[in-house]
Parts: structure tokens; sequence; C-alpha cells
């Protein structure tokens, strides 16, 4: 299991991706995910919230591990 990272600053390079835009705080940024997931076909929602919150989930725990 990879140890939690303490490096924040790293641990946002590691997660940037250029292509996309940002919004402005994280609460907005999840209102847009789940705007989204809300366009997808019903039987999609399932699978796109479990990878959306699988990966909420990581980020949590490399920030602050349980």
């Amino acid at each position: 299991m990879n140890q939690p990272k303490t490096d924040l600053p790293q641990l946002a390079k590691e997660m940037r991706v250029g292509l996309f835009a940002t919004a402005a705080d994280f609460p907005q940024a999840l209102s847009y995910a789940y705007g989204v997931i809300a366009t997808l076909p019903k039987k999609d929602h399932v699978a796109a919230f479990t990878a959306l919150h699988v990966v909420l989930n990581t980020i949590a725990n490399e920030i602050d591990p349980k």
C-alpha cells in the first residue's frame, strides 16, 4: 500500500491535467461533475458516481490518512 503524501504541492502537481479547466472552488467543481453525470444515461450514473467518489476518497486519504 502506498504511503500517504505529505507534500501537498507535489500531490497537486501529480494530479493537475493542463488539458482541462478548473472551477472556482471544490463545491463548484463537484457540482460541475454531478451535472455532467446527470447528462449520462441513467444506467451509467452508478458507475460514474462510483468512479468520481473513489477518486475523491483517494485524494482525501492522501491529504489526511485515516
